[in-house]
């Protein structure tokens, strides 16, 4: 919609600066509010990013380089994930978009996966002196919730001075074989398989495309957060 500039008088108005634009911009203008130039309109194309120094604290670095010393070749880690990047709320679940919320702006400290496919395996949190308080206690239950819905579960390590090797690498063999065991999947019907990630039934598809033209397989309703796909009964 087209605005209108309303009358003002010279005294109100700086005649040196950008001229605002848009009718909210008229409209403080014409109650003789003046509005500080963009920097766009500055001509300054710099942004004011700076490097952090303190992406990981001296107890996060501590205990990764602890980490990367006794995982197995075929695990790696990932530091500082948001939940969002590594859950999904299935379409069909109730309270989709406040659950989603919830995990837009979390993360954990580390989260171990598998080196081929990059597939999270473990979540590990340090748990320092705030984490006491009622407030971090009830999101890391949230934390520890939302992981053992997906299957995955959390290893909670005290923060300390130093970390002993071989104790790291006992907790976390204990934890990955925990949530190994843990993983149950809901079996499926004659009719309609269930997907084992998501552990919804699935639905028939037709391969649009690719060697498989024309075939017809089982895919997640929750393509393309879960790929997995099964071939037809």
């Amino acid at each position: 919609m087209e605005c209108t500039r309303l009358d003002q008088t010279e005294s109100t108005v700086d005649v040196t600066a950008p001229e605002p634009r848009g009718c909210l911009a008229t409209f403080v203008k014409w109650l003789g509010v003046l509005l500080r130039p963009s920097e766009e309109d500055s001509g300054n194309d710099e942004l004011p990013y700076r490097l952090t120094r303190n992406f990981l604290s001296p107890a996060e670095l501590s205990f990764y380089k602890v980490v990367i010393r006794v995982l197995p070749s075929d695990i790696t880690v990932s530091i500082k994930p948001r939940l969002a990047d590594v859950l999904f709320v299935p379409r069909d679940a109730p309270s989709r978009w406040t659950l989603e919320n919830k995990i837009r702006s979390k993360h954990v400290d580390f989260l171990l996966c598998s080196v081929e496919t990059m597939k999270p395996l473990l979540a590990i949190e340090l748990d320092d002196k705030s984490h006491d308080r009622s407030d971090r206690s009830e999101r890391d239950e949230f934390v520890n919730r939302a992981f053992a819905a997906a299957g995955i579960g959390v290893l909670h390590v005290r923060v300390k001075s130093g970390y002993v090797p071989e104790e790291i690498r006992a907790q976390i063999q204990a934890a990955l074989e925990k949530s190994t065991s843990s993983m149950t999947v809901a079996a499926s019907t004659d009719a309609v398989p269930i997907c084992p990630n998501c552990r919804t039934p699935m639905i028939q598809r037709t391969a649009a495309k690719g060697p498989q033209k024309g075939n017809i397989f089982w895919g997640c309703k929750n393509y393309p957060h879960c790929r997995i796909t099964l071939p037809p009964h």
